[in-house]
């Protein structure tokens, strides 16, 4: 006899399995959610681990969540989730005191998750790459005017959609059939590095689509990238995603899931961890905590763990073939591993180029050595063998500038990430070690932009390795945050793998809900509305899509 029964159990409170979990409980089905950790949430945390008073988001950081479709459908703003668009969005500072500032082509209606598309942001973006290189602004326009006209539209039937079934096409795959406003078919299988020095001329904006796209995306020069993750990584660079930083840290965003959660009548239970899903003639029946207790599922489940978890531990490989075991275990996990930190400062960063150009404090800025050679073919190497690369391309979010409540008044915290190799690479006390040893030589190279990085300018720093992010979160294993690599043999219709590529599993009412599925794994709420599609036509509940007027 079960201790407690649910019409729908979901394993894991991250915010796609909460997604789903506030879907499911709109339709009105008694909805339990069961974490493992003392509070939901996931990858969109926030904690104050430099100093008392500096917000910090330790697992997510870019936020584009604000005009994705739960945001909306799910009414988040009514309670509290809030997210401030800045007007310097993003942008690049070099070693060589060159810099290019990206201004967005759309504003957001922060409430409503409306986008209206403006202009000038275009223009502006078009002089600042202009000043680097003629041709490479008029790419970029090119770029900005298919993505506008051709792109954008199909890029989000893909990205909210299940992937296509067997022998349909993806709505992207069909812009590798115009010759004119269509996407280049040698781009299908060039890798990040080939398709930066096709597009551009300039060694400027060549490191920009480079380091651009591997925060975006995961991807190093030498990865093949999917479609989408093409179009995502042009978009970048011509305004066509705006960011977001979420008010008061991301951990809001699982706030305001869990309000509407509950709202609807749904439970959750935290230091909960699911031992196994109860099966039975091949159904999911329920789930078994570790502590012993059994909790009755009259519908379904869902996973909202990681593919390899899932298959492994949730199900056990007794339920599952032979080729769908080989499979999940070769899934490659090495991309997506940074070290990850924040510092907690008594004043910003005061970039040198500021006295030239005030909007070079952008929320999110790279800060570069002007050498695409060694961004292509050194960056990766270096990483791989030594833990970090000796030229860092430093990555901080601005979050004070943008967002006063993450600091206390008059002092500042800014969030950095620099990639990394797996966690597997290296033990723990050689981790230590590289963690010190980062620290001192990413103050060291960031003086070079801002001179007043120095440790006397540090309240307190605080970085997470691979290491250390596998250990607080076990889906992202070795330290890959996306859970799985985000590159082409891992994308769509084979993301995880194509026998679990539309979020079922091989036993009935069991479905799968995280990064590991379509799109990916970062905070737009993607895998947990498109698995919901599913359970939609499965179960015959609301199509919520329909009732809004959208075709995704």
């Amino acid at each position: 006899m079960s201790d407690a029964s649910y019409d729908a159990i979901v394993i894991g409170g991250g915010h796609n399995g909460l997604v789903v979990a506030c879907y499911l409980a709109m339709n009105g089905m008694k909805v339990g959610v069961f974490e493992e950790k003392w509070e939901l949430g996931g990858g969109v945390c926030s904690e104050e681990y430099t100093a008392p008073g500096f917000i910090s988001d330790p697992c997510s950081t870019s936020i584009r969540f604000a005009y994705q479709p739960p945001f909306r459908d799910l009414n988040l703003a009514e309670y509290g989730l809030r997210f401030v668009f800045p007007w310097r969005n993003g942008g690049i500072i070099f070693d060589n005191e060159d810099y290019i500032v990206s201004y967005p082509a759309y504003s957001v209606d922060a409430k409503a998750g409306e986008m209206t598309y403006i202009p000038e942001g275009m223009e502006k973006s078009y002089k600042e790459i202009a000043k680097c290189s003629e041709r490479d602004a008029e790419t970029a326009l090119t770029l900005h005017e298919r993505f506008e006209k051709h792109w954008k539209e199909r890029a989000n039937l893909s990205r909210l959609n299940p992937p296509p079934l067997p022998g349909e096409k993806d709505p992207l795959e069909e812009l590798l059939d115009d010759p004119v406003n269509g996407i280049d078919p040698r781009h299908l299988l060039a890798n990040v590095g080939q398709v930066a020095y096709d597009l551009f001329e300039s060694d400027q904006m060549r490191v920009y689509f480079m380091r651009s796209t591997a925060s975006a995306t995961n991807n190093f020069p030498s990865n093949v990238m999917p479609l989408l993750c093409y179009v995502f990584s042009v978009s970048q660079l011509i305004g066509g995603s705006p960011t977001a930083v979420t008010v008061g840290g991301t951990h809001t965003i699982a706030h305001a899931l869990q309000r509407c959660l509950c709202s609807h009548g749904g439970e959750f239970w935290v230091l909960s961890p699911v031992d196994k899903v109860l099966i039975e003639n091949g159904t999911a029946k329920g789930i078994r905590l570790v502590d012993g207790t059994e909790i009755e599922a009259k519908k379904l489940v869902v996973s909202n763990i990681d593919t390899h978890q899932t298959i492994f531990r949730l199900i056990g490989g007794d339920y599952v073939s032979e080729e769908i075991r080989h499979k999940v275990n070769a899934l490659d996990v090495s991309r997506g591993c940074i070290l990850w930190g924040s510092f907690a400062l008594h004043e910003a960063p005061k970039y040198k180029v500021e006295a030239v150009e005030p909007d070079t404090l952008t929320l999110r800025s790279y800060l570069c050595p002007n050498d695409a050679y060694y961004a292509r073919y050194k960056y990766q190497a270096e990483i791989f063998s030594h833990g970090f690369p000796s030229k860092l391309y430093i990555h901080p979010y601005h979050h004070s500038t943008f967002d006063p409540a993450r600091s206390p008044r008059g002092k500042y915290e800014v969030q950095f990430e620099e990639y990394s190799c797996p966690a597997s690479f290296f033990t723990l006390k050689e981790w230590l070690r590289l963690k010190r040893e980062f620290i001192e030589e990413l103050l060291k190279q960031w003086q070079m932009y801002a001179p007043n990085m120095t440790w006397d300018n540090v309240i307190g720093v605080h970085v997470n390795t691979p290491y250390e992010i596998q250990m607080r979160n076990s889906a992202m294993r070795d330290g890959c945050i996306p859970h799985i690599t985000w590159d082409a043999p891992q994308a769509g219709r084979n993301r995880p793998i194509p026998e679990l590529s539309r979020y079922k599993t091989p036993i009935k009412n069991l479905y799968m809900a995280s990064g590991s599925c379509h799109t990916y794994g970062t905070v737009t709420g993607d895998p947990g509305y498109n698995c919901y599609k599913i359970l939609a036509q499965d179960f015959g509940l609301e199509k919520v899509w329909e009732k809004a007027g959208r075709p995704y």
